[in-house]
């Protein structure tokens, strides 16, 4: 149900699970902090970002006292703690436990990891939100060489993170390249996930956005009139670039 998005009807069934955990293996026991963890994931997904914050901070607690500080596990729980800190909008928050996430990845298990491309990648974001632009295209392009390289590249995250160095040249208005960046996402996105998939809305969204910028609404309409026409995805500025193009005519 959570792979399928179906969190309402998932966290009935993670909120028992924590409950049976708790009584049969105790308030402390590591395991326990694992469904822990994928509750507050559920609760994270449903913007319910106080009580995911606290699961995490008692898995975090758990693991610490069981694993030690160091240990991969506990990277994860304060990745958690970064994402949802990045949700609600404290970005030095979230920047200090991707950081940490980061260090104990890259130590345990190197550069090239998933999970530590992952806080890496994490990490790159978060200097965009604090407007670090040239501070996070250096960090995504080191993410973006690096993932081939991974044990598992998985295509998807390589567009991802194309897609998030299209937003960074697209705020240092260096839209020839953000175009470029956006294209090469949506190619294989197109191709990983399908053409009705909510990334591809997502990523001809982003390419409307860029032609706007660029003043050629032609292109701009047509990528925009493409993302509104897949049901799923955040297209929520297409409506203002049609009504920014036609306002020019």
């Amino acid at each position: 149900l959570d792979e399928r998005s179906e969190y309402g009807r998932a966290l009935p069934l993670s909120n028992r699970a924590v409950e049976l955990f708790r009584a049969e293996l105790g308030a402390h026991h590591p395991d326990y902090a694992r469904v822990l963890q994928s509750n507050g994931k559920l609760l994270m997904m449903m913007q319910r970002l106080p009580e995911a914050k606290a699961r995490f901070e008692q898995a975090f607690a758990i693991k610490v006292a069981a694993y030690g500080e160091d240990s991969p596990t506990v990277a994860m729980t304060l990745h958690s703690l970064g994402d949802v800190a990045q949700i609600a909008g404290d970005h030095e928050t979230a920047g200090k436990d991707f950081e940490r996430a980061y260090a104990i990845w890259n130590k345990a298990l190197g550069p090239d990891h998933t999970l530590t491309l992952m806080a890496r990648y994490s990490l790159g974001q978060n200097l965009r939100h604090r407007h670090e632009l040239p501070e996070a295209v250096a960090v995504l392009e080191d993410v973006l060489a690096r993932r081939p390289a991974a044990k598992n590249p998985q295509p998807e995250r390589i567009a991802n993170t194309l897609d998030s160095l299209a937003e960074c040249y697209f705020d240092e208005k260096d839209y020839a390249k953000a175009l470029e960046l956006a294209q090469r996402a949506l190619a294989i996105r197109a191709k990983v996930l399908g053409p009705a998939a909510g990334d591809v809305a997502e990523s001809y969204s982003r390419i409307a956005d860029i032609e706007l910028a660029r003043h050629d609404c032609p292109a701009a309409v047509e990528a925009a009139h493409k993302a509104l026409a897949i049901p799923n995805g955040d297209t929520s500025s297409c409506h203002g670039v049609l009504a920014a193009c036609h306002a020019t005519k």
